[in-house]
């Protein structure tokens, strides 16, 4: 018809079924269709016969994940409208009678269950879904256009919810939403017709909050039959409660040491639990679990192992013992067709359906035969004709009746044509339309040999994996070329029109699975590196790629790692990697209460800038040996009662770093050896932690030193208890995204009461506005500062404690790490983290890797009111990085880590130069002062890995600034703003460590040749720009045609233009070369190796332009002589003596003198 828009899709679908791995079973309530989801994201239609036969449908596709559940969502005759949901968050809103998709949404969650809910407002009936998954509540979703409108949330221990159910209450307006989380605590929420109509209102709290004990809960059911029961099934027994008051009734192991996975009511006295192999057990309960028994009730109260157990009455098994890929999916439903049924129906991994009509239970125990079994592979088979596929009459093998399989194929609209990869490697392209008439019209042109018209292309020796048309996606690609990927770790470039091959890579070590086109915004010139862990995650960043908004607070990186890597899930991988920085840690412990007898000695700090606050210290019996203005002491008792600012405080700076000075020195010199342990009360370590980066260099000179003089003190055994104690408080810093519904009462999860915390908490009670809040921030973002005391502020007090003192042990103790030598027990979720190598058992580095996290996100978050970018917190972390860089290296990205603390100190020069002794440091001098010295730390403690990661940003930083759409911010980065603090950096290593330096010289004076500036190198030359290179007799420049030339430990020797920045690289010798000499003319370069004992001499041979600099052509090099040359011994082994055993002197353009350090000299001439 003329104008007709209507578009009709024809599917091919061949011989073979598609895989169809079932996750979710559903019936429909007129009992005439199942629907099942499958891991792949397709839901499948099938039509149930009132003989209980089963035939497929319709195939619907609609997700790109696992589904997770699927329910119905209208309660009508007329309609027939499901609901599905998958892995991603997706909710699909399908019509069963056409397969339409109505409605869809995507959310920020998961949901692993949804339940229909109707209710009446006046004489309408609307429709609602509650849902439940990987996020603490129950959110309430419209059930026409999947908009969420509220949300049933905990007040009281709020997490992930197992199961649910729904009671209906026949007697009054209220129904009851009763739900199981996954700590095995029952919660209850009231829902009236008043709350459904509403929208957009506050959460609706639970009315009650039970703990029962039911550890991984499968499922929750009520029984409709009596109105009265609650069943839980758990993997490892199954419960019957009363669901008035959740009192237990009967309890039932499991089945020869099997897991459950789910149950229901098959009538008033039987239940059916299933297990995760497919086998179904039908039970009897006992009378004392009917309402209708005399003995209803009868063993409330007695313990589990006391009850009368149930009897197992009926066995429904699967006929077919095949293996399975994953757990069958099993549930049972009940309704009215023609009569009453109760089906129970299975689905498998091979997309079987295994129906048991259960309908007639006999009285006498017996296995139950299954009643249907059908598989979409069995539909398949019975078509007559056969399905076809796409190009079966292209694929036919003479010696096979199965065709050629298709492993890839991707559709060119542009020429209407469709390309298909195979099993064996070839590649077939066909007229798309033209093939698809062929197949769906049966008659003699399918005995034609080559038709329809084709073309073959061979180049792979196995399986097709993947294709890819770039032009379709981007038009700056050729429209003649096609990009195949295969198992035989080849990617080939085919010309379509001419059939030619026109490229093969083989530079992969595995199989191609996937082929995508880079952004348009990207450069398309060749990518310089492979990249891998925060890198890798911001160019996925900017690809696009479709992700969930938010990710849950409350998920386990381990169960989100599992799932990424069974799912095969891109985009959950990238999300771990993106949010894994920044979730807080919400069970802290409580503090171990303090002895109350003991005399406290408050430091009193006086106001300097604005730190306030006492350092308490418990030394007994010695304020004698201090002077009055400085210590007072008082016991607990009277300190409780008195009022903070009546003690006696210094006013002065002057007094308060004379206190902090001489205690720090009676302390680390006299004090433990003048009293003797009996007397000698040790000071708090967490005091003492709290000003390791205090603002007055004084104090935090001191308290460092009292700090490592303690931790020194109470040696092995007593660092373990220090870990032990404040192991819990650290903050698990992965997401940073609250689930909704996640109050700052939910963080609190563990509140302890003032009198368990002893004396210390009491003090920090009637003293917080002078405890330095400074270094609280950061820590537990998410709850506000309170202007008076509170649990969280104590919980991020604690937290920044915690961060400060693992930190400090673990940067100067982290020599106490030793790998486990045996294999541990895998430690419960009850038990503190490990780590350091303190613990029994061995070490498993958690807690290494959590504090190293927690420093590295204080390092790296950016500024903000709660976390500014000259905190002490973040100063602290900066200082604690630098100095246990050692420990912290094979947990943190080291080159985002250089880049924030080069951003810091990038004007350290600046300024560090206005700043007059003897007055305290601005907080940015004071960030750029610890940044700097870190950066030196981890240069002296780790000069490869900062030499070769500063080399790797250089490389990019060069092949952005060669893109013309960035070159007008490459002069703002921080690479570019912090040459000098690199330079500065570089100069140490080659002064103290020249070793290091020279196996990486190469990448050293690459990162010179960036930092410093071509023009002054051009007019004053290496020598005096930067002389500390020029140390190394591996190291040559000529100024008349401005060229560095420099030897590397492989034998190659790097030769830099400056006036071009480019850099040649020529391979002439088999070890490392010793020295290198440019001639007085720059005709000719000398290259001596004492390793191989030969000495080369290489010609340059440039035209006359190019030897003035007119022309940017690089210099062809040959080599021209070689002399062989006994080797030199070093002086001493293993000294730097080893780095100038020789030196290259020429005396005249032609002839050049080796000159050993031992005056011995061989002369050669060219």
């Amino acid at each position: 018809m003329a104008g007709n828009s209507l578009v009709l899709p024809i599917v091919l679908w061949g011989r073979k079924a598609p895989t169809h791995c079932i996750s979710a079973v559903l019936l429909t309530d007129d009992g005439t269709t199942i629907v099942t989801g499958c891991h792949d994201g397709q839901i499948c239609l099938w039509d149930l016969s009132v003989e209980l036969e089963v035939n497929p449908r319709a195939l619907l596709f609609g997700h790109t994940a696992s589904i997770t559940c699927l329910s119905k969502a209208c309660a009508s005759s007329d309609k027939q409208y499901i609901v599905s949901a998958s892995e991603s968050g997706e909710m699909c809103l399908w019509d069963v009678n056409d397969g339409r998709c109505i409605e869809f949404t995507k959310l920020a969650c998961t949901h692993t269950g949804i339940q229909f809910y109707q209710f009446s407002v006046g004489n309408q009936r609307e429709g609602r879904l509650l849902c439940h998954g990987h996020y603490p509540e129950i959110l309430v979703v419209d059930a026409t256009s999947l908009e969420v409108l509220y949300s049933l949330v905990s007040k009281i221990s709020p997490d992930w919810i197992s199961s649910m159910s729904i009671i209906r209450s026949h007697r009054t307006q209220e129904d009851t939403v009763v739900a199981l989380s996954v700590t095995g605590i029952l919660k209850v929420w009231i829902v009236t017709s008043e709350i459904s109509g509403m929208q957009d209102t506050e959460p609706i709290f639970e009315e009650e909050s039970k703990p029962i004990y039911c550890q991984n809960c499968q499922s929750i059911s009520f029984c409709a039959f009596t109105q009265r029961s609650l069943l839980v099934v758990c993997s490892k027994y199954w419960r019957v409660f009363d669901a008035g008051d959740y009192s237990l009734l009967c309890s039932g192991p499991s089945e020869n040491g099997q897991t459950w996975t789910g149950g229901d009511f098959v009538s008033a006295d039987k239940v059916i639990i299933w297990t995760e192999n497919g086998q179904s057990y039908i039970y009897k309960l006992p009378a004392s679990c009917l309402p209708a028994s005399d003995s209803f009730r009868s063993d409330v109260g007695k313990a589990v192992e006391n009850l009368i157990p149930p009897v197992q009455h009926s066995l429904l098994d699967r006929t077919d013992k095949e293996l399975l890929i994953c757990p069958p999916v099993t549930r049972f439903f009940y309704g009215f067709k023609e009569h009453l049924h109760k089906l129970l129906i299975q689905g498998d991994s091979s997309g079987r359906l295994n129906i048991w009509n259960i309908s007639d239970t006999p009285d006498k125990q017996e296995e139950l035969k299954m009643t249907t079994s059908v598989s979409l592979q069995e539909a398949f088979d019975k078509l007559n004709p056969c399905p076809a596929g796409i190009i079966d009459q292209l694929s036919v093998i003479p010696s096979s009746n199965e065709p050629l399989k298709v492993t890839a194929s991707v559709y060119i609209p542009a020429h209407g044509r469709l390309v298909c990869g195979r099993e064996d490697g070839s590649i077939i392209i066909v007229p798309a339309t033209q093939t698809a008439i062929v197949q769906l019209l049966q008659g003699e042109h399918m005995l034609r040999r080559g038709w329809p018209p084709h073309r073959t292309l061979r180049g792979h020796r196995n399986k097709v994996t993947c294709l890819l048309y770039p032009h379709q996606v981007s038009a700056r690609y050729d429209q003649r070329y096609l990009i195949s990927g295969g198992v035989d770790f080849s990617v080939i470039i085919w010309d379509i029109f001419s059939g030619e091959m026109k490229h093969i890579f083989c530079v992969h070590g595995g199989e191609i699975t996937q082929l995508l086109v880079p952004p348009e915004n990207c450069s398309v010139r060749a990518l310089d590196r492979c990249v891998m862990g925060i890198t890798a995650v911001e160019i996925l960043n900017a690809c696009d790629e479709a992700v969930p908004a938010a990710v849950d607070s409350l998920s386990h990186p381990a169960v989100n790692l599992k799932q990424a890597m069974t799912r095969r899930s891109l985009a959950a991988l990238k999300n771990m990697a993106h949010h894994k920085l920044q979730t807080l840690a919400t069970n802290l412990l409580a503090s171990e209460a303090s002895d109350k007898s003991k005399i406290l000695i408050l430091v009193r700090l006086g106001h300097y800038e604005d730190i306030g606050g006492y350092l308490r210290i418990g030394m007994a019996e010695l304020h004698e040996h201090f002077p009055a203005p400085v210590i007072s002491a008082r016991s607990d008792a009277d300190h409780s009662g008195s009022d903070p600012a009546s003690t006696p405080a210094l006013h002065t700076c002057f007094l308060v770093n004379e206190g902090w000075s001489q205690l720090a020195a009676m302390h680390c010199v006299m004090l433990p050896d003048l009293l003797g342990l009996d007397k000698f009360r040790p000071p708090l370590l967490e005091m003492l932690a709290r000003r390791w980066q205090d603002r007055c260099l004084e104090v935090r000179e001191a308290a460092q030193a009292l700090l490592l003089a303690e931790l020194r003190r109470i040696e092995q055994a007593g660092r373990k208890e220090a870990i032990d104690a404040w192991a819990p408080y650290l903050p698990q810093y992965m997401d940073h995204v609250i689930s909704p519904g996640v109050s700052a009462e939910a963080l609190q999860t563990i509140s302890t009461a003032p009198d368990a915390l002893g004396p210390e908490a009491k003090v920090q009670e009637e003293e917080h506005d002078l405890a330095d809040d400074d270094i609280t921030t950061g820590c537990l973002s998410s709850i506000p500062q309170m202007k008076k005391i509170s649990t969280s502020y104590e919980e991020r007090r604690k937290q920044a404690t915690a961060i400060v003192l693992l930190g400090v042990i673990g940067a100067e103790f982290g020599a106490e790490i030793e790998p486990p030598k045996l294999l541990t027990r895998p430690r419960s979720s009850s038990q503190i983290p490990e780590g350091f190598g303190l613990t029994s058992g061995g070490s498993n580095y958690s807690l290494a890797r959590h504090t190293c996290k927690a420093l590295t996100f204080l390092l790296l978050q950016p500024p903000s009111p709660k976390l500014p970018p000259h905190s002490t917190i973040r100063r602290t972390a900066i200082d604690l990085i630098g100095r246990g860089f050692t420990v912290w290296e094979p947990y943190m990205d080291v080159s985002a880590v250089l880049m924030g603390l080069l951003e810091l100190c990038a004007d350290a020069e600046k300024q560090l130069a206005n700043i007059t002794m003897g007055l305290p440091l601005s907080p940015a001098a004071d960030s750029a002062r610890s940044a700097r010295h870190a950066l030196s730390l981890i240069a002296t403690a780790r000069p490869p890995a900062f030499i070769t990661t500063i080399a790797k940003e250089v490389h990019r930083h060069t092949a952005l600034a060669a893109n013309t759409q960035s070159q007008q911010n490459m002069h703002t980065t921080t690479l570019a703003r912090a040459k000098g603090e690199i330079l500065r950096v570089i100069e140490i290593l080659i002064e103290k460590m020249p070793t290091d330096v020279v196996d990486l010289l190469v990448e050293v004076m690459d990162i010179i040749m960036y930092c410093l500036e071509g023009s002054l190198v051009k007019k004053k030359g290496l020598q005096e720009c930067f002389p500390a290179i020029c140390r190394f007799y591996m190291v040559s420049y000529y100024e008349r045609n401005h060229r560095i030339a420099v030897g590397a430990r492989h034998g190659s020797v790097a030769l830099y233009d400056i006036r071009t920045g480019k850099c040649q690289t020529i391979h002439g010798h088999k070890g490392p070369v010793t020295a290198v000499a440019f001639a007085p003319d720059g005709r000719y370069l000398a290259t001596y190796s004492n390793t191989d004992s030969h000495i080369s001499f290489w010609q340059m041979n440039t035209s006359l332009l190019g030897s003035i600099g007119m022309l940017n052509s690089a210099p062809q090099l040959r080599c021209i002589k070689t002399y062989q040359v006994p080797p030199v011994q070093p002086a001493s082994p293993g000294s730097h003596n080893a780095l100038r055993l020789a030196r290259l002197i020429w005396t005249s353009n032609r002839n050049v003198i080796l000159m050993a350090h031992d005056g011995k000299e061989h002369r050669f001439m060219v």
